[in-house]
């Protein structure tokens, strides 16, 4: 990914086609570990997981993590995205 530079305009920078955008796993309302684009987790209510599936989000226990299974089509979504 190359640096953004500052070059006295307000243009976004330029991401490597190469490299895939930012996702994090969170168990959440559904009981399901979802995937969602960002770096982390920003304690918002509710999101919009990969999936596309509207899902509220809190913090989750250590059990949760555990527990929770991982979201089969944000995961298919994801490796779909990863592999050319």
């Amino acid at each position: 990914m190359q640096g953004n530079r500052d070059t006295g305009t307000n243009a976004e920078p330029q991401l490597d086609a190469a490299v895939p955008p930012r996702h994090y796993w969170l168990p959440c309302g559904d009981q399901v570990r979802h995937a969602f684009r960002g770096r982390r987790w920003m304690h918002q209510e509710a999101d919009t997981s990969i999936c596309g599936l509207h899902v509220s989000m809190h913090l989750p226990t250590e059990a949760e993590w555990f527990i929770a299974p991982t979201c089969q089509d944000c995961n298919r979504a994801l490796k779909a995205v990863a592999t050319p």
